[in-house]
């Protein structure tokens, strides 16, 4: 009989070989954060645990090999991804290692190991459990997983998912990278389906427009998506959209 453990240790074969010490390091932490976040959440523990250490099996990978690996495996790529392949691309690569290297069949340690970046609409239960363990083992920075952890605490394994997006959104802004429509999708869906009364929809309006075409572009729509997530609401794709462009016209033209 074929166990989720018994995937174990052609992961670790694959590790010593592909990844790093301190990526490894990573991983395990992951995965014995998800462990405990599923036992106590009456989740197969085991498969947590695999699902979590598996997790960043393609994230050390040559970006020319995860944009082939892809290809080859008619993966959904946009222009977007191609400005960080790693970033954008190894939790979807991941999926492919995991089933072809390690032989895993288990619907929720592939689902896990695609959405471990931007999560997805109607994640399982053991996908939101990895989810929330690689934004909150212990080695991550306490500002960004301590009210994660808390969430998950008081409110629930759904709304420390939104949490986590909700921080991941945040510091997107702060740094000036790139927003993934795959969050702004999955951030919505959490968005909408936790709350009660809906807050609306953040959209390209004529306020937004006029402010817009009077001053700084991404500055004005920085403002607006962190206007989203202090009040919960969803964002129009179309804002981190434009916001991109803008970066790219930003980092291309001096």
């Amino acid at each position: 009989m074929i166990t989720v453990s018994s995937y174990l240790p052609k992961i670790k074969t694959w590790y010593e070989q592909n990844i790093s010490a301190e990526m490894r390091e990573h991983c395990k932490r992951v995965g014995k954060t998800a462990k405990t976040y599923a036992e106590s959440l009456d989740l197969d523990p085991d498969v947590a645990k695999v699902a979590g250490f598996a997790h960043d099996c393609a994230k050390e990978l040559e970006p020319t090999r995860l944009v082939n690996l892809a290809r080859e495996n008619n993966l959904p790529l946009i222009p977007l991804d191609y400005f960080k392949i790693t970033a954008f691309l190894h939790a979807k690569v991941g999926e492919v290692i995991a089933r072809g290297q390690f032989g895993i069949e288990d619907a929720d340690v592939l689902a896990s190991i695609r959405c471990h970046t931007f999560g997805e609409p109607r994640m399982s239960k053991i996908a939101m459990v990895v989810f929330v363990a690689d934004d909150t083992e212990p080695a991550r920075k306490e500002k960004y997983a301590e009210p994660v952890r808390k969430v998950l605490a008081e409110e629930g394994l759904e709304k420390a998912v939104l949490k986590a997006l909700n921080i991941k959104l945040q510091q997107a802004i702060e740094n000036g990278c790139f927003i993934h429509p795959s969050m702004i999708e999955t951030r919505n869906y959490f968005v909408r389906t936790l709350s009660s009364v809906s807050m609306g929809t953040v959209t390209m309006d004529e306020e937004l427009l006029t402010k817009m075409t009077n001053g700084n572009f991404v500055e004005t729509l920085n403002n607006r998506l962190k206007s989203a997530v202090k009040e919960g609401q969803a964002t129009d794709p179309l804002l981190a959209e434009v916001r991109n462009y803008a970066l790219r016209i930003k980092f291309t033209v001096k």
